[in-house]
């Protein structure tokens, strides 16, 4: 059941067929009472109904729900209205038209403007009144008789008035559920604009914005905490000469190797362009000496069966936060220290 729901919370065209379907049942009672009774004008109608409750799934699938609320309103009052001619009052269909007003707003909600909602939800309900008053009217001048019993006829009431009960609850919750559905969604929609803000779209991690969220834990943070700065060797000539997606592709591979082997308390971030900065909090030196060990390892092992004259390396600057210095100072030492690495790199690279 709960599967039942979230499917529903995600697919406006399954809680509609199902709010038909439900709508279906009291179709097909109308059906057998008018069977039992023999009133075949009212039965076909009733048929007729029934048909064109199946056809709306097809104009849900077509995201037209505003047509399928206007043929369910002019279907209840006229189908109400055509029993003035051979069906006493006392079976209770007439209250049916109570329906219409629920059924508008859920079946409309989210489908179109707030404004059309409403507007169309009003008309049905003046539909539905006009339809109430024209029912006594046209019934008090036919004088119908049925033919059934009077303990038949009190039986389809408390059926119809029971089964009207549970189409008003059905839509409640449904409308009920469609509003919470609205919230998880908007809930969802802040986390993924939150997460663009403060991610990078290409390599998925943290963005440069995101060193500002990591001030207080870095100023809070009980052991050392390091600052490594790192930058792929040669990526311009990488993009030169194999392609900007080649050159993606690259950065891609070289965010999984840097996550790979990320210790706990370290976050990692696209700086900008092929660069990168890694602060890890609460650890020691020989640790993170490590961590740039299997990161540059693994790094250089990075190969491709397309390209087998690329290979990729970086530099990698380490710098350990004081205190009494800002994260800037630190990033600048850990700058330094990645471009010492450089110009090892290409010294041996000549």
């Amino acid at each position: 059941m709960n599967r039942l729901f979230r499917d529903m919370c995600k697919n406006d065209g399954l809680r509609q067929r199902f709010m038909i379907s439900i709508s279906a049942i009291q179709v097909v009672f109308s059906i057998i009472v008018m069977i039992i009774l023999n009133i075949q004008p009212i039965l076909w109608v009733n048929v007729f109904g029934l048909v064109s409750l199946l056809m709306s799934f097809y104009v849900i699938k077509q995201k037209r729900a505003y047509i399928l609320y206007a043929a369910f309103t002019l279907y209840a009052s006229g189908s109400i209205l055509f029993t003035t001619r051979f069906l006493e009052k006392g079976y209770g269909f007439v209250y049916y038209l109570i329906v219409i007003i629920p059924f508008g707003f859920v079946i409309l909600y989210d489908i179109v403007s707030f404004k059309k909602m409403v507007m169309s939800t009003m008309a049905g309900s003046l539909i539905a009144l006009i339809t109430y008053v024209l029912y006594h009217l046209l019934i008090n001048e036919y004088q119908p008789v049925s033919g059934g019993s009077p303990l038949f006829q009190e039986a389809v009431l408390y059926i119809n008035i029971f089964m009207i009960m549970v189409l008003l609850f059905v839509f409640s919750l449904m409308f009920s559920f469609r509003l919470e559905c609205s919230k998880e969604r908007e809930k969802l929609m802040r986390d993924q604009l939150s997460y663009e803000a403060s991610h990078d779209k290409l390599t998925r991690l943290y963005n440069r914005k995101f060193i500002d969220t990591l001030i207080e834990p870095i100023q809070r943070a009980v052991g050392e905490v390091y600052i490594i700065l790192a930058d792929l060797n040669d990526f311009k000539k990488i993009n030169d000469t194999y392609g900007h997606s080649v050159g993606d592709q690259v950065l891609f591979d070289v965010t999984n190797r840097i996550q790979k082997h990320l210790p706990k308390e370290a976050y990692a971030l696209r700086w900008g362009g092929e660069e990168f900065i890694v602060v890890c909090l609460n650890q020691n030196q020989e640790t993170i000496q490590t961590y740039i060990h299997e990161v540059k390892q693994s790094i250089e092992q990075i190969r491709y069966t397309e390209y087998p004259n690329l290979s990729i390396s970086i530099a990698m600057g380490l710098s350990n936060y004081n205190p009494t210095q800002t994260i800037d100072q630190t990033i600048q030492k850990a700058d330094h220290a990645m471009y010492q690495d450089k110009k090892e790199y290409k010294g041996l690279n000549r």
